[in-house]
Formats: C-alpha cells, structure tokens, sequence
C-alpha cells in the first residue's frame, strides 16, 4: 500500500509542466481548476490520497478568496431555499458532487483596552459545512472552514489572514485531516485514522498497524505543515510517503496579503465577497467581544462600507420609498436589501459542482 500510495501522491502533488499557450477559447477558467481538482479527487485510487486531494482543493477554494480578479461568475442569495440548478445538455454517469457552502457572519473584536481591532467572520454555516460525495466509491468528505480574520478593518491596508480550523472528515473510510491556520499564516494539521467498520476503513487500520501502529484505537497517520502563503508539506513516516500538499506560487495572481474594505477592487471569487460584505455591514452589536469598542465598531461598519452599493443612493431610496420594512436603516444599501434584513434574512454563497462520465468514458466538470 506504501508504495502504491507513493507513486500516486507524486502523481497529483508533485510539480505540473508548464504547457503551451492555448487559444483564448480552451483556456481554464477558475472553476475549470478547482473542477480538475474534483476530478484528481475522483480518480485517486487510495483512500488516504483522496483525503489529501480534498484538502488541496479545500485550501486552494479558500486561498482563492484573496485573490485578486475581474471575473464574476457565483450565485450569491438571500433565499435560504435556493439550491443547485438542474444541468442541461450533460448526459452520462455522476460520479462526484460538491457542493461549497458559506454563511458569512461577522463578530466585532477589541482587544487591549480598544487599541486593537478587529472582526472575526465566520464562514461555515450553522447547519454545517460543505459537503463532497464521490459516488463510485460511496464516500462522503464533510468540510467545515475557518475563519476570516480582518485585523484592522477600517484602515485601507486591512490584514487579511484565516484563523482557526479546516476539519475534512470521511466516515466511510474513517479518515480525519484537520489544519489549524493560525495569525502568522502558519499550517499545523494531523491526518488521523478513525475507527471504523467498513471494509475500506479496516483496510487502512489494518495497514497503518503493519507500519507499526496499534489497531482499534485512533491513529496518527501524518503531520500537515507549512504556510499558505508558499508551501504546505504532508509527511506519513510510518506510510513512506512525503510530498506538496500546496503550492502558492504554482497559482497566480498571489493571495492579497492586504484589503481596502472600503473600496474592493475586483476580486476572483466576487459573489463571496458579496455575501461577506453582507455580513460586515450588518455585523450585529450585541454579539460583539471586548466591551464598548467592539459594538462600536460593529456600528462603524455599517456606515463605513459603501463601494460595493449604488451611487446617489437617496435618490433611488426615495424612487422606491416604502419597498424596505426597516425606516431606521441607514445603511448605503438599496432597499431590497434593507427588506430583506428586516426581514431576518442573510446572504449565503453557493457553489455546486457536478463530475459527469460521458458516453465517450471522459469526464466532465
């Protein structure tokens, strides 16, 4: 299994070769890359490969927030029933679904008696995270994000960095990989093994216990380390394996490491930014941590994001007077969103993927 697993992981980790210049209308889009990533996910042929090839795509989808863009594709929506849109014109076997899901929510932070500010937003929805199914191998990868920390979110050269954990976990196979993402945009993260009563699961006990570990009890498969911001390594001595889990530089643009909220420019994934914007600007006072400061900043927010909303917004207020519930927002919003608050709703992104065997045995994202 070693050995098997080696050459694989080399095979989806390692170093890609740079290929020609392709006409405008082959080229990939971002939705292309992360669509060959669920496919690496679906042809990797051992369990603990496909957890790590979900956790590329996992801290790839989330670098891709700082990522600057003029591209705009996503679905953004108050509607907490939207869902994914039948495909049309795609005819064959699914074989994978992934279905990325946030809720931003914004919490207001002071610490140091109000001298350092900041705002916690909170990507994973309440009712969980997203949700990766690999049909052909009757899998399921739930993921559950950290959070964005916005460390000064009034100035214009805001410091963006993710805190907390990203948790990747399959119940079928028993596998677990957990990265603690801390302020200096370190990496720390276990692979464990989980026991389990599946056949795939008692598999990977049965080698894990071969390599020296202990059956029946929870394993410690491989260490996780590094930096998102250049390179993230996996090592499983026991297994013989070491390799790339991420590589900054093989992605372009870099990840900002900076933000003006005030005046976003154009980013690649757009419509999360929207629904983040969302979530700062009706950043609730009453949740904030750290005393006065805190709520007051949470108030600061709504008056202080503009750039993302209409211009001669009064006007427009007054062509659609009575259209929002909510006399008493002031916020540089058009109504419908005011309405929409009032109404105890909160923006969500959405993003399905679908990985269709065609008739002609490829696959299709």
């Amino acid at each position: 299994m070693a050995a098997t697993t080696q050459r694989s992981i080399r095979a989806v980790f390692g170093q890609q070769q740079q290929s020609k210049r392709a006409p405008i209308t082959l080229k990939d889009d971002k939705y292309m890359q992360h669509g060959q990533m669920l496919l690496a996910v679906q042809q990797s042929p051992v369990p603990l490969e496909r957890l790590l090839a979900v956790a590329k795509l996992a801290v790839t989808f989330l670098t891709d927030l700082l990522r600057p863009s003029n591209d705009t594709q996503e679905i953004c929506t108050f509607d907490s029933n939207e869902g994914p849109k039948s495909f049309t014109g795609v005819e064959g076997v699914s074989l994978a679904l992934l279905d990325l899901s946030l809720a931003p929510l914004a919490v207001a932070k002071s610490k140091r008696l109000g001298r350092e500010l900041s705002i916690k937003v909170n990507l994973t929805p309440p009712s969980g995270g997203s949700l990766l199914q690999l049909l052909t191998w009757r899998e399921e990868y739930s993921l559950a994000w950290p959070a964005l920390q916005l460390l000064a979110p009034t100035s214009p050269r805001c410091p963006v960095v993710f805190k907390g954990e990203l948790a990747i976990s399959c119940r079928a196979t028993g596998l677990l990989l957990s990265l603690h993402f801390a302020k200096d945009c370190s990496i720390k993260g276990t692979i464990e093994q989980l026991p389990g009563s599946t056949a795939a699961a008692a598999a990977a006990m049965a080698a894990a216990s071969a390599a020296g570990g202990t059956g029946g009890k929870v394993q410690v498969l491989g260490t996780v380390a590094g930096h998102w911001t250049s390179v993230i390594n996996v090592s499983c001595p026991k297994l013989g394996l070491e390799g790339v889990l991420y590589d900054n530089s093989s992605i372009t643009p870099a990840p900002l490491p900076q933000l003006d909220l005030a005046h976003l420019g154009p980013m690649k994934l757009p419509r999360v930014w929207s629904a983040i914007h969302d979530a700062l600007l009706y950043a609730d006072p009453r949740v904030a941590a750290g005393g006065r400061a805190a709520s007051k900043l949470a108030l600061t927010m709504g008056q202080y994001l503009k750039a993302l909303t209409l211009d001669n917004l009064e006007e427009f207020d007054r062509s659609l007077e009575g259209r929002s519930k909510d006399t008493e927002d002031t916020r540089a919003v058009p109504p419908c969103y005011k309405a929409q608050h009032a109404e105890g709703h909160k923006l969500k992104y959405l993003l399905h993927y679908s990985l269709t065997s065609s008739p002609s045995s490829t696959a299709a994202a």
